[in-house]
């Protein structure tokens, strides 16, 4: 039996892929980011809360939502320093995600700022249970995101 023989070829440059994606179903939380507002959604029928922003209730599964804005006041849940990063983040300095608990029940991850990533500092400087506050983020160029911040 031979052995199939690769045929020549030759690589390409890495390409960078930008894909549109659909937000009209949540477009209330990003014009709320713009506006310095947090939003989510609120079902109708149950009260319940969820983050991020849901079309329907996971727990009832009614398609009754609201739009509400949250207090912006966190608390830490756990935290790590992201030292090896994707491709898509390459070009940034190691930054450290976070998990926290909404005021208002709901957890959400997010880049935790104002705490040097230093592996050495982070067990001194960040502790599940510290307060968080979030904070939105209207850069000049792309999409308005938050971050949480010591508070």
């Amino acid at each position: 039996m031979s052995k199939k023989e690769e045929k020549p070829y030759i690589l390409s440059r890495p390409l960078t892929l930008i894909y549109k994606l659909p937000i009209s179903k949540t477009l209330p939380f990003w014009e709320g980011l713009k506006q310095g507002k947090f939003m989510t959604t609120k079902c109708k029928k149950c009260g319940r809360i969820t983050f991020p922003p849901q079309a329907d209730c996971p727990s009832c599964y009614s398609s009754e939502v609201e739009w509400v804005e949250l207090s912006k006041e966190a608390e830490l849940v756990t935290a790590t320093a992201i030292m090896v990063k994707p491709s898509s983040f390459a070009q940034e300095e190691t930054y450290i995600v976070a998990v926290a608990k909404l005021k208002e029940g709901p957890k959400a991850v997010g880049w935790l700022k104002g705490v040097k990533p230093d592996p050495a500092e982070l067990k001194e400087k960040i502790k599940p249970g510290m307060k968080l506050k979030v904070e939105t983020i209207v850069p000049k160029e792309g999409s308005p995101y938050y971050v949480f911040v010591p508070a």
